[in-house]
């Protein structure tokens, strides 16, 4: 009768949504729409479901493809798949323990129920199969008011991970691929990866409303946190300019991260690529109030990014977008988020940074890196071992208990989550076995 009641709950929830948003069922063209639902449905449901359940769903969900949104869809496939296991299957109390996610849903409470709504009905769309990548629209504010933006970002296992969750953050210009060789490596070790994609950069969504600066960022990646629902062990990985809003964000979500990797991120100074930032800030002026010259500066600003800075961008608007946020980085604003995150001796850090950076001289990084307080400090250079410096790391995190490791890698430039690939997995695997020593304290 408990489980019946709570059925009928579900059924409610459904025809109250249903009726809310206006549903009619739609016979969808054989194309490109019924391709995506098609990826969709493998995506979310027929590949996290368990053996009992994949055998009942192919022989209907053409039918739900073909006459629900994809966000009704996933409700009545929660809901079918446990009345399947009721009616076809033969039925016991160790099934219903560790039988689908969907049944341990059932016991949540109506306050939890809410929540779960909210999160199931806010859309989420798979956008790349093959490429693991997904888009859902973002709430931001402008100048003129709220508005939406696409997001794009990759996710490995939209099923969730119980070893942990790397959300790893881009720099300016940038992308989800700027970690493309560290993200198979934590995903070949179970770590679940959300790469985000920053709205006008690379794939998510772009609009003259957007201001780039770290508010908006942030607020931007906490969106897609909250809407994949992600509550606890966290950690953030970021690369040069996202380093700034890793920092936010780890300050900001406390009770759900166990800490960040920040690689060749910005200091509390001005750094040489950026220098004098009141040129950026001019630019990013003259491009934003006169309409008319942007297309030569896009024109202009491709060639100085590909082949001044050696930076790769595919249009000109992203290579003005990098600049508008490099000239509102925090720089010495970054303090006050470095001494919260000290206060917290449960947050884990693994700093690194270049001597052979282009972009940012060695004393700026060295000292953003010390502001780290009771750190453990390395040098690794060209003729080291870097699996002896990886296994001093790994000792300092799960061994000798310490919180904050700095690296400076001698010979590296700017680039080194690319280099130094190895070396950051399995740094960021011996922080996450050491925030579970740490919670179990």
């Amino acid at each position: 009768s408990v489980l019946s009641t709570r059925v009928s709950l579900h059924l409610g929830k459904i025809a109250e949504i249903g009726r809310a948003r206006k549903t009619r069922p739609q016979i969808l063209c054989v194309g490109r729409a019924l391709h995506q639902r098609l990826l969709f449905f493998t995506t979310h449901f027929i590949v996290p479901l368990n053996r009992h359940t994949s055998n009942f769903i192919p022989r209907y969900f053409l039918l739900f493809l073909l006459v629900f949104p994809p966000q009704l869809l996933l409700l009545v496939v929660d809901l079918c798949s446990p009345i399947h296991l009721l009616l076809c299957k033969p039925c016991s109390s160790d099934m219903f323990r560790t039988g689908t996610r969907v049944l341990q849903v059932l016991q949540r409470s109506p306050v939890e129920w809410q929540k779960l709504l909210q999160i199931r009905f806010s859309s989420i769309r798979v956008f790349d199969a093959a490429q693991k990548l997904f888009v859902t629209p973002v709430e931001l504010e402008g100048t003129k008011g709220k508005f939406t933006v696409d997001a794009v970002f990759q996710d490995t296992a939209a099923s969730g991970s119980p070893r942990g969750t790397v959300v790893t953050l881009h720099g300016s210009p940038g992308s989800h691929k700027d970690f493309k060789y560290t993200t198979p490596l934590l995903e070949g070790e179970g770590y679940r990866v959300v790469g985000i994609n920053y709205p006008g950069f690379a794939l998510s969504g772009d609009s003259d409303e957007l201001q780039h600066h770290n508010d908006e960022r942030t607020v931007f990646v906490q969106s897609i946190i909250d809407r994949l629902n992600l509550k606890d062990t966290v950690l953030f990985l970021a690369h040069s300019r996202g380093c700034e809003n890793a920092l936010r964000l780890v300050v900001a979500n406390q009770d759900k991260t166990i800490g960040m990797a920040l690689i060749s991120g910005t200091g509390f100074r001005v750094q040489k690529a950026i220098r004098p930032i009141s040129r950026l800030k001019n630019i990013r002026h003259f491009y934003e109030k006169y309409h008319f010259a942007r297309g030569p500066m896009e024109k202009l600003f491709y060639h100085v990014y590909n082949r001044v800075l050696g930076l790769r961008v595919y249009h000109g608007r992203t290579a003005l977008t990098a600049i508008k946020t490099m000239s509102l980085s925090d720089i010495e604003k970054q303090r006050p988020f470095i001494d919260e995150f000290n206060k917290n001796d449960k947050l884990l850090a693994l700093v690194c940074y270049s001597g052979k950076d282009h972009l940012i001289e060695t004393d700026i990084s060295a000292e953003f890196a010390a502001a780290f307080h009771e750190r453990v400090h390395l040098n690794l250079s060209k003729d080291d071992d870097e699996e002896m410096t990886t296994n001093q790391i790994i000792k300092a995190f799960a061994v000798d208990d310490r919180r904050r490791v700095t690296v400076e890698f001698t010979d590296d430039n700017h680039f080194s989550q690319k280099h130094r690939a190895k070396l950051i997995a399995r740094s960021i695997d011996a922080m996450f076995e050491a925030a579970k020593r740490i919670k179990s304290q």
